[in-house]
């Protein structure tokens, strides 16, 4: 049963969980583990798909959760023709997600039941009632985390197996909630189990960074130069790949380096 929870999502327990993991697929299980106590049990994600491509799911950046499921998942990776234009059954519905996300970053939300059970019929009509009796699949959602203007897009993706219509009412109170929680997962993955680990060296003059220090205080406590200290801390960037010394300080903290 669908459990309605998700106005407790709490975005800086999300952000601990995922920072503890030691690798992405770990930071994953994680995120998914917050979002299932909310009642999303089935819930993907998939980043940096080219929309260009004829199977943007060939080759995403990471691809985390199944499409479906797992031998589903395995059919549409190795699909080597153009989604678009395939006349496959289990990938029509493919066709007009993918064209919605090359044009919007907003939320696209479907209830397949709503469109069966309306007296018009649509061109949606066919699709939906496939995937209703073949997938037991009643409410989509998909959630744009980048722009589509980079030509590239990261998708969160959950679905709904009951044919109840406040399911997807849920869906729609808290898309923005979700969409939020999927841009943080992304920023928070770059932190994890990335680059080399810091020096003995890199690590000090960090640490007395973060306590305030100044470098010519760095360079007292530990006996060195400002150059030497300047040096440190230009490759402790490096590793962390942070712009600034702020940002590295931030996420050596983050890493448990400090």
């Amino acid at each position: 049963m669908l459990i309605f929870m998700m106005s407790g999502l709490d975005i800086m327990d999300m952000a601990d969980a995922v920072t503890d993991a030691k690798d992405e697929q770990s930071a994953w299980g994680a995120f998914s583990g917050q979002l299932a106590r909310q009642g999303l049990s089935r819930t993907a994600l998939h980043d940096g798909l080219d929309l260009r491509a004829e199977n943007p799911f060939r080759k995403p950046r990471h691809s985390f959760g199944h499409v479906w499921d797992r031998s589903y998942d395995t059919k549409l990776k190795g699909f080597c023709g153009d989604l678009r234009t395939s006349f496959d059954p289990d990938f029509q519905h493919l066709k007009p997600t993918l064209m919605f996300l090359a044009r919007s970053s907003t939320p696209l939300i479907i209830a397949h039941r709503e469109y069966l059970d309306r007296a018009s019929k649509t061109a949606f009509t066919p699709l939906c009632r496939h995937l209703v009796e073949t997938q037991g699949q009643y409410h989509a959602l998909a959630l744009p985390l980048v722009s589509p203007a980079s030509g590239r897009v990261s998708i969160l993706s959950a679905w709904g197996d009951e044919d109840r219509a406040e399911v997807g009412r849920y869906l729609r109170a808290h898309a923005r909630v979700l969409q939020i929680a999927g841009q943080a997962f992304l920023a928070l993955l770059t932190d994890i189990g990335e680059g080399p680990a810091l020096s003995v060296r890199e690590v000090q003059v960090l640490s007395l960074y973060a306590e305030g220090a100044q470098t010519g205080n760095v360079a007292d406590a530990l006996c060195l130069s400002d150059r030497s200290v300047r040096e440190y801390l230009r490759r402790a960037q490096n590793k962390l790949d942070a712009p600034n010394r702020t940002a590295a300080v931030a996420r050596a903290i983050r890493r448990g380096w400090i």
